[in-house]
């Protein structure tokens, strides 16, 4: 079994640190809010997808509901990037912006935003990843490909242009989580997820 990195552990023990006077809860992972708009998670719930290395669209449907991938936009663009400051000068990069909703709900519990280094993607991968809205943990079980998600920070933030798509106000507190996912040894896609710092009500 691979060790997680320094980082990795580092940021995971951050996040529980700060997030340690959390109210517990008992029942189940209630949400609230209005139909279509962001909804703040139980906040053991948060908690546990900011500890996670997992994939937060697994964790979501096994305590609340089923969930669909909406597309925001999809673009190419190239390096330098300032979300991914190693990468070479004019490397090809997928940005892809997407809502994670509720599928009976409608109801948004994360904004993810990716940025993928295309050439390092199997191509059959790659076609699939730029032509359908399935969520990329879920490609990256389907094609059978080892991975490794390496988390590197997490930090507070507000909604700002993001708040229209997400329903709320500009103000509206986040909280935001950045990982990159290894595939076959090499880092391959860095992922950004934000959802709603305060409690569930």
């Amino acid at each position: 079994m691979r060790r997680a990195s320094r980082t990795h552990v580092d940021s995971v023990q951050n996040a529980r640190s700060i997030h340690s006077s959390a109210p517990e809860t008992s029942g189940a992972f209630l949400v609230s809010g209005r139909d279509g708009a962001a909804v703040p998670l139980d906040p053991l719930l948060r908690r546990a997808v900011l500890a996670t290395d997992g994939t937060v669209t697994n964790l979501i449907e096994s305590l609340l509901e089923r969930v669909v991938i909406e597309k925001l936009g999809q673009e190419p663009v190239a390096a330098p990037l300032a979300e991914w400051p190693e990468l070479a000068p004019g490397t090809a990069v997928l940005h892809r912006t997407v809502l994670i909703r509720g599928a009976e709900s409608r109801r948004i519990f994360l904004h993810a935003e990716s940025f993928v280094v295309l050439e390092r993607l199997d191509p059959a991968f790659r076609e699939e990843l730029v032509a359908t809205d399935k969520p990329i943990g879920k490609l990256i079980r389907e094609h059978r490909i080892e991975s490794y998600r390496e988390l590197l920070a997490e930090r507070s933030e507000r909604a700002g242009l993001r708040a229209p798509a997400l329903g709320v106000d500009a103000a509206e507190p986040l909280v935001a989580r950045t990982y990159r996912i290894h595939l076959g040894g090499r880092p391959v896609i860095q992922i950004t997820e934000r959802f709603l710092a305060r409690d569930a009500t």
